[in-house]
């Protein structure tokens, strides 16, 4: 969503993330590897105020890397950069490593595909619309040029620097050794880690440390829970 002094402005930035195909027993949270970047899987998003819907970007022809579910009808999308009709649905799941090592986001973009040579290909993966910034809670700061997520708050990309492969890549280079160093987890993280520790406090006896995670934590993705899990192993044993 746009903070509220520039709630009439309809405007896009960008970040970098990193993305996956979901399946139906990931996004249920079943057991599965954490999101973890390579060369492959880190995308370019566009967060669009304009946008009324997600939409991600598949060249045609080609087989589609992400689950895909065909529409009946097509469907029509209004965006910042013109409209768009699609034909099907993706389900992928996104982590926004600049804000959280362990936090993932399920999402069902459209799907809308181009011509791989063609002079109209876009110019970025994935769009972002209105519904989906207020559901994730990520506040557009046009004033202070600042992206907040779960109560984090960095500047606003140059969408410029992510106009090319190698511009992106250096940019996300960049980007990534300094927000590694600098980063913090989500609160909700952070509190649910400080609950565990004081379980931990209480209990005299050996402790069953992924048990204590799974059964406190319940409201935690999977990732989540792994880097909870090695919080309380670093408290108990200093490494």
């Amino acid at each position: 969503m746009v903070a509220s002094h520039t709630k009439y402005c309809l405007a896009v930035t960008a970040l970098v993330v990193i993305m996956e195909p979901a399946t139906e027993s990931q996004s249920s949270r079943a057991c599965k590897q954490p999101l973890r970047s390579h060369p492959s899987n880190k995308i370019k998003v566009l967060l669009d105020s304009g946008s009324d819907g997600d939409l991600i970007f598949l060249p045609k022809g080609k087989d589609k890397p992400v689950p895909y579910l065909t529409r009946q009808v097509p469907k029509s999308w209004h965006t910042s950069n013109g409209s768009f009709q699609t034909t099907g649905q993706g389900k992928i799941r996104v982590k926004f490593f600049e804000y959280s090592n362990s936090r993932e986001y399920y999402l069902q973009p459209d799907v809308v595909e181009y011509m791989e040579d063609s002079l109209t290909k876009p110019g970025f993966d994935l769009i972002l619309g209105s519904n989906t910034l207020k559901e994730l809670g990520i506040v557009l700061d046009f004033w202070t040029k600042e992206i907040t997520l779960d109560d984090i708050s960095l500047p606003m990309r140059d969408i410029k620097k992510l106009t090319t492969r190698a511009m992106f890549e250096w940019d996300w280079t960049m980007n990534n050794s300094v927000y590694q160093e600098t980063s913090k987890e989500p609160q909700s993280m952070l509190e649910a880690t400080k609950r565990l520790i004081n379980i931990l406090d209480a209990k005299y006896e050996t402790v069953d440390l992924r048990a204590i995670v799974t059964d406190n934590c319940t409201h935690l993705s999977n990732p989540e829970h792994w880097n909870s899990y090695k919080n309380l192993r670093s408290y108990l044993t200093g490494c």
